[in-house]
């Protein structure tokens, strides 16, 4: 091996072109191929693999419910309760949404409650009741089956009718005169985990109808940060333009994993480079303090050099990508 390295050195000190083409053809070829790598923002990707460990993330990472992106609009005047005044903001940003500008990102968008849903839902269960009756519900359609509880059922029926909300309740009443669905419906009160929401015009607001909030459906997992990102920002550029020059001062806002994940691959990202540079220039400064001399310094880097482009190129043609938390953490091993 010793003779190899000599006999190197004397062929290249012979050959200085020869040597000067290979150098540039190296690092060339290796700065294409580490510039190709793909920096993986996953916290997931950092930790070891472990069977239980995997198991875990497939099940996380196909959970839909976990990237939808919930949006609030409110009034930045908390005092005012101004529901309507919401409802166009929130209208105009789901015509936003819906262009062009934001079909790679958005698969769907729920904005309000859809007027045939809940005639969806009551003919669910009126074709289903005896699944969702009790002892107690098949006592009270007994009770209801005699002239006295049909001719009162009858005439709330037809005071129902007559009255502003009979247009919405007529196709209801026809098909279950008698209102034994509703009695299948109160089971739905099981699954009302939190009462602090309310409908009103059809949006979903808070309890107080201070705050309307919207649900995102991405096109991308929370993971394909590089494609969220772009979201992101084209959303905050949407929202700004939504929420300037209006006469009441509006905020609107959104959470989510996606949300966070955008903002924590920003944070890694920001974090690793500057951990790199800062222990590079660390580095270099005590170089430069010991040996005196600039071009010493620069020497000694360029092994260092070379052998980070060498490792980036070979995971590329490996793996194909690397986390950027262990990118961050090989800056601080380097440091």
């Amino acid at each position: 091996m010793k003779s190899f390295f000599l006999a190197s050195f004397q062929y290249f000190s012979r050959h200085k072109l020869m040597l000067l083409f290979i150098s540039l053809a190296y690092i060339s070829i290796t700065i294409f191929l580490s510039l190709k790598i793909k920096m993986d923002e996953n916290i997931t990707s950092a930790i070891p693999h472990d069977p239980k460990i995997d198991k875990y993330n497939e099940v996380l990472n196909n959970t839909k419910f976990k990237d939808k992106l919930v949006i609030y609009l409110c009034l930045n005047d908390t005092t005012k309760t101004q529901p309507d005044q919401l409802i166009p903001l929130a209208q105009e940003l789901v015509d936003s949404l819906n262009a062009p500008d934001f079909k790679p990102y958005v698969s769907a968008i729920t904005a309000n409650i859809a007027s045939d849903v809940m005639g969806e839902v009551f003919s669910f269960f009126q074709q289903n009741i005896p699944l969702y009756l009790t002892e107690k519900n098949y006592a009270h359609i007994d009770s209801l089956l005699n002239d006295v509880a049909v001719t009162e059922k009858l005439t709330q029926n037809i005071r129902s009718l007559v009255s502003p909300a009979g247009l919405a309740m007529r196709k209801f009443i026809q098909s279950d005169p008698l209102g034994i669905t509703g009695l299948a419906l109160q089971r739905l009160n099981a699954l009302k985990f939190d009462v602090n929401y309310d409908t009103y015009n059809d949006y979903v607001f808070s309890r107080d109808h201070k705050t309307l909030l919207m649900f995102v459906t991405p096109l991308n997992s929370s993971s394909e940060t590089s494609l969220n990102t772009v979201f992101i920002q084209k959303l905050n550029s949407t929202i700004h333009s939504i929420t300037l020059n209006k006469t009441q001062a509006i905020t609107i806002g959104y959470y989510g994993a996606l949300a966070s994940a955008v903002s924590n691959a920003t944070q890694i990202k920001k974090d690793s480079s500057f951990t790199m540079f800062l222990a590079i220039g660390l580095i270099f400064i005590l170089l430069l303090a010991y040996y005196r001399r600039f071009s010493i310094s620069i020497v000694l880097f360029i092994p260092v050099i070379f052998g980070a482009l060498f490792s980036y190129s070979l995971m590329y043609l490996v793996f194909g990508k690397v986390s950027a938390i262990a990118f961050g953490l090989g800056s601080v091993l380097l440091g």
